[in-house]
């Protein structure tokens, strides 16, 4: 045999030995990755999805698992960065997505989200996005033991929103501007004042100009089934706020009225002529079921108060415009959580 025959043939076995290795290093450990994801119940489709948005170490190593997932990861849209959520949840919406995203922002670590997903609905987790940032864990706990819990209803043993500290002043004011205890009107005056009539007002009653029609619209069509309110109140001043604020205890500082805005409004059945029981008459239950059609939300709602800072207050009607009312209405999220949900800038 030839010397040169003999190197062409281990030229040949040592090209063959590198192929075999290199078909080794990249299809023995994929071979293992869709063992691995078969066994935990992912499809064959799922697998090479799972491989194409890098996933497979996650799910292998916390051993995770859901149709849910085996099902959204397949689909054109699919985002890698909320994949854990899928484990956790059996639907998700944008609303998820933009929640999850919204407590990164507030300084929360995905760890942190990822726990609150696991453990809490949505309704007891919206509420960090307007509390102070707190321990997560204790949190959870607080919540988990209020079983009673529920979206029109939340009840905690302590106090996250922490009023008055740490507030943010306003500077510029607009229908859809919150004002709370965390967010300052300072000496905010409006500019755009505009007068009630008696026929719709105490005296002296006045509410910023964007606010003024849709009052009178939503009044009159209350008129027409036999239902009448007029405004108690409007506008008040920074100064004069601060006269009700020093006599009444658990009322609201000034600088943090709504009523400073102009776009707040207050309301009596002309029946009873009083706001004490004005959740009992037939003129709330309809502002309930349709004030939002012209750009007025309740602002202080039943059963919010945690959120809100403030007591349940069925009188005081907040103009936010048409568009954001009936977000605002559908959602069943407080003005608050949905402010800082979707309109405030992280």
């Amino acid at each position: 045999m030839s010397k040169r025959r003999v190197i062409r043939g281990q030229f040949i076995v040592f090209v063959a030995v590198v192929l075999i290795a290199v078909i080794s290093v990249f299809k023995i450990p994929s071979f293992i990755v869709s063992k691995d994801l078969a066994a935990l119940g992912y499809d064959s489709e799922a697998q090479k999805a799972i491989v194409s948005n890098k996933l497979s170490k996650l799910l292998i190593d916390n051993q995770y698992y859901s149709d849910y997932l085996n099902a959204e990861v397949k689909k054109d849209g699919f985002n890698a960065k909320y994949a854990e959520l899928y484990i956790f949840r059996d639907e998700l919406s944008d609303f998820e997505f933009n929640l999850y995203d919204k407590l990164l922002l507030k300084g929360y670590s995905a760890e942190d989200a990822l726990n609150l997903f696991k453990q809490l609905p949505n309704y007891e987790i919206t509420p960090l996005l307007v509390f102070d940032k707190t321990n997560v864990d204790g949190y959870i706990s607080d919540c988990l033991s209020h079983s009673e819990n529920s979206a029109d209803s939340l009840t905690f043993s302590n106090d996250y929103l922490k009023p008055y500290e740490n507030v943010i002043t306003i500077e510029k004011v607009a229908a859809d501007t919150l004002v709370s205890s965390k967010f300052s009107l300072g000496n905010y005056e409006p500019a755009k004042l505009v007068p009630l009539s008696s026929t719709y007002a105490s005296e002296g009653v006045k509410l910023e100009n964007e606010a003024y029609q849709p009052f009178l619209d939503m009044v009159e069509a209350m008129s027409q089934e036999g239902l009448h309110v007029y405004a108690l109140g409007g506008y008040r001043s920074y100064s004069d706020q601060e006269i009700v604020y020093s006599q009444n205890e658990g009322g609201i500082k000034a600088g943090h009225s709504d009523m400073q805005t102009g776009y707040a409004v207050s309301v009596a059945d002309t029946a009873t002529n009083s706001t004490a029981s004005f959740n009992k008459t037939k003129e709330y239950a309809w502002m309930m079921e349709n004030a939002y059609k012209y750009g007025f939300i309740l602002r202080f709602p039943e059963g919010k108060e945690a959120i809100t800072g403030y007591k349940f207050t069925p009188y005081i009607f907040r103009y936010v415009g048409k568009d954001l009312a009936g977000k605002i209405h559908k959602s069943g999220l407080t003005f608050d959580e949905y402010y800082m949900l979707y309109l405030y800038d992280y």
